[in-house]
């Protein structure tokens, strides 16, 4: 994709014609320049054509400029007329229809879109800025926070060290496994667990394709203990929820005295499992090949770069009205905020953790009251609890309205995700 020199000076003539019309104190004048100028430095900045930036960056509002449109309105009025004016100037098929793209798209700032679009977009927001300051919407606003930043980098440690740490969260966890009781074990224990699980097992994932048989098969040992755990937490979570929707103290007694019944199971199923794997232990290590320091070095640069394709191949096929795209992308994001608390990886730009990290309580709160409902369900099912209609309705409103509020929320950050990480 390329566009002549020539060409962008008659189209930035042709622009100017109309814009000296208006003055140069002008509003129009002096924000077409402004745009131009950003689109510039961004477009270096981004390894994108310069020419065909400051194109789109003359063309943007034309159609309000020209044709008096407004609102929404002007920008497909634009991109008509710029297709018109690309087409006099003999300008190839695929750059034209890029530039016409950008400016038919310019004023969707709530979309993410293609390399050019986003381009025009975050360099009309930065203008905005310029122009109108604190009074910029929210989605420009965030446009002009992230216009500037890096993308996506993490740093791994040398494999040495992971597979230290490795030993040491595996030998921690191995104790609160083997000391628990039903005297010590309470929700806050099982999300310790959980949790210690997670990072173990986000570590294995990190090397994945590059172990011995024996990791493999400690990665299916705690697959299990922490499916062992999951109806101890699920229960918890539910009472949670029904705490916070001020349900009668009896129901929630109910629920009470069902974790505690599961809780005995699961410690009898945890202990069980825990016999024959104490010599394990001990050989316990990431099992990588032996390899050179270039080696390892080349398959950390690997294995960051895959992750970085995956996470936007992710990103890109995600939707707000799938929450199992959304799960998949939570479930992703998580393994990083694992494998930065433990020490293995950290970010270039500390907003990429808080970005993984709000995205993972807004889909996990989705995905908790989606199991409530289940668990719900299943309970009345089998009558191991009883509740009123007047309760229960009061219930399933408190969880639609906590639906409501999160999807919502979820909107604002799967934009700035994607703004972040395409």
């Amino acid at each position: 994709m390329n566009l002549k020199r020539g060409i962008l000076e008659r189209i930035r003539y042709r622009v100017y014609e109309v814009l000296d019309q208006m003055g140069q104190q002008s509003y129009d004048y002096q924000h077409v320049r402004t745009v131009e100028r950003l689109s510039l430095d961004m477009a270096k900045r981004r390894g994108l054509n310069t020419e065909v930036a400051q194109a789109i960056a003359l063309l943007h509002d034309m159609g309000r400029i020209t044709e008096n449109a407004v609102g929404k309105e002007h920008a497909t009025v634009g991109s008509k007329l710029t297709y018109r004016w690309l087409t006099d100037y003999d300008v190839d098929e695929v750059t034209k229809l890029t530039i016409v793209d950008a400016v038919a798209k310019h004023n969707r700032k709530k979309q993410i879109d293609g390399p050019y679009d986003e381009l025009i977009k975050d360099c009309d927001a930065l203008a905005h800025k310029l122009e109108i300051g604190e009074y910029l919407p929210k989605y420009e606003q965030l446009r002009c926070e992230q216009a500037y930043k890096l993308f996506f980098k993490m740093v791994m440690k040398d494999f040495d060290e992971m597979d230290r740490i490795f030993k040491e969260k595996y030998v921690h966890l191995w104790s609160l496994l083997k000391d628990v009781d039903e005297e010590s074990i309470d929700g806050k224990w099982v999300h310790n667990i959980r949790t210690e699980i997670r990072t173990l097992r986000a570590m294995i994932w990190l090397l994945k394709g590059y172990q011995s048989k024996d990791i493999k098969r400690l990665d299916a040992f705690l697959k299990e203990i922490f499916i062992d755990l999951e109806l101890s937490r699920k229960l918890t979570v539910f009472r949670k929820s029904l705490k916070k929707a001020e349900m009668s103290p009896k129901f929630v007694k109910e629920v009470s005295n069902l974790i505690q019944d599961e809780n005995k199971k699961m410690i009898k199923k945890i202990k069980k499992k825990l016999l024959g794997q104490e010599k394990a232990i001990q050989k316990v290590s990431f099992g990588l090949k032996s390899m050179s320091h270039h080696e390892a070095i080349a398959l950390k640069y690997k294995i960051q770069e895959d992750i970085n394709r995956d996470y936007v191949f992710l990103l890109k096929t995600v939707s707000i009205k799938d929450l199992k795209s959304l799960h998949k992308l939570r479930i992703f994001g998580k393994k990083f905020l694992y494998l930065a608390e433990s020490g293995l990886v950290s970010f270039i730009d500390e907003d990429d953790g808080e970005l993984y990290s709000n995205i993972h309580k807004t889909v996990g709160g989705l995905n908790d009251i989606r199991e409530n409902k289940r668990l719900l369900k299943t309970l009345m099912k089998k009558k191991s609890i009883s509740l009123k209609k007047k309760e229960m309705d009061r219930l399933l409103i408190y969880y639609e309205q906590e639906t409501s509020r999160l999807k919502q929320e979820m909107k604002w950050m799967l934009f700035k995700m994607k703004k972040r990480f395409l």
